[in-house]
């Protein structure tokens, strides 16, 4: 069995501060629906995001920052995830 690998994608407190109403909020449930009802703010996102990066900091888990560019950074993660598969086939 091949071994499974944890990764987040943890927003930067910068892109949240711009990207909040006009981009996050609008899309979230773009993926899933975890049933957001667009009540929280944005130091609410912040300190959430926050609070995700500890836990994979503390947990050894592999996360990406994205605080610039969505498409160049989540780019990054793609590219991770090609090597990973690459180790495995």
């Amino acid at each position: 069995m091949a071994e499974q690998s944890i990764i987040q994608a943890i927003f930067g407190i910068e892109y949240i501060i711009k990207k909040f109403y006009s981009v996050i909020q609008k899309n979230r449930s773009t993926i899933e629906d975890r049933g957001y009802d667009n009540s929280d703010t944005v130091n609410d996102y912040i300190s959430e995001n926050a609070q995700m990066k500890k836990m994979c900091e503390d947990g050894g888990a592999k996360y990406f920052e994205i605080d610039g560019d969505y498409k160049e950074e989540i780019q990054k993660v793609y590219d991770w995830i090609d090597v990973q598969i690459k180790k495995i086939i």
